[in-house]
């Protein structure tokens, strides 16, 4: 029996997805050595067959595919490959899932059930990335994506920040004077020192997201920058508890780029949306099919 436990893992295609369940138990092979004495005929087995379990076929597909794995794991090895040895060990595998099946265990057993169903959302999953991409399907789902995928819009701004003092002095006229100089073209850090106050929250260098000078500047701060263009100069803007006035020094737009330069990153998203989407409607299939029904209580509060 010493090499069942790697024979456990030797069903991972979908076709032998039973084979999990076998490894997932974890029964001990002696407490179900209820083989009995292997079967002295074979002719009733087809060519396909190695041999049968309760009626249960052993495919020859699935049998030589073990002996390939057992053969990759002996390659250091002196000790030789017996055949039927194998043979045996997929025996005693299926009579193990067998047996599991006959102790409902695919219900009762979290740990099986959750085998189950991930094999069988690899399987739903591998059909649908095998799949190859159309041409013409990939082209319609980037049109209808394409701000996805393009560049962010970024911004390089100057602020000068204008707040009351609380000493009477005027912060709108203030912030005035501050939009005056700006438009001027005087030094955004000399009127900074003159006239401006501390920011709550300081502008970092270098050109930032328009998506970022949300945090910086609120929502209508950001905005005025998003249809403004370089060289202009807004406010004094309600922010900050005071006055913003800003000066924009680069305003780059987000770029569309076409489909060839971002191949790999759109067939990535479209594969996952269709795996997803493969995914629900296999479950739409299922759910059509049963005969499922939910209680009163339940059905009142609606599906969440």
């Amino acid at each position: 029996m010493g090499n069942l436990d790697k024979l456990g893992n030797l069903g991972k295609p979908s076709k032998d997805g039973w084979l999990i369940v076998g490894a997932a138990v974890g029964l001990a092979v002696a407490l179900v050595n209820v083989a009995g004495p292997r079967d002295q005929t074979s002719a009733t087995l087809s060519q396909s067959t190695v041999a049968s379990v309760n009626a249960v076929a052993i495919r020859r597909e699935s049998f030589e595919r073990a002996l390939e794995l057992v053969a990759g794991d002996k390659r250091d090895s002196a000790a030789p490959i017996v055949p039927i040895e194998i043979l045996d060990r997929l025996v005693d595998e299926e009579l193990l899932v067998q047996r599991a099946v006959d102790l409902d265990l695919v219900r009762s057993d979290a740990a099986v059930r959750r085998v189950l169903v991930r094999a069988m959302i690899d399987s739903i999953v591998l059909e649908a990335e095998s799949e190859p991409l159309d041409e013409r399907s990939l082209q319609a789902y980037y049109d209808g994506n394409r701000g996805r995928f393009a560049s962010h819009a970024t911004a390089r701004i100057e602020r000068v920040v204008v707040h009351d003092r609380g000493d009477g002095d005027n912060p709108r006229a203030r912030a005035d004077a501050v939009a005056k100089l700006l438009r001027a073209g005087a030094d955004a850090d000399h009127v900074r020192r003159k006239h401006g106050d501390r920011a709550s929250v300081p502008l970092p260098a270098g050109k930032l997201l328009l998506t970022e000078l949300r945090e910086y500047l609120g929502p209508d701060g950001a905005k005025a920058v998003s249809e403004s263009s370089a060289g202009a100069v807004l406010g004094p803007l309600s922010a900050d508890g005071g006055y913003t006035v800003i000066r924009v020094l680069e305003l780059m737009p987000a770029a569309r780029p076409q489909l060839e330069d971002v191949r790999s990153h759109v067939a990535a998203a479209y594969r996952k949306e269709r795996v997803d989407q493969a995914l629900r409607d296999y479950l739409a299939r299922l759910r059509a099919r049963a005969a499922i029904v939910v209680s009163d209580d339940l059905r009142a509060g609606g599906r969440s």
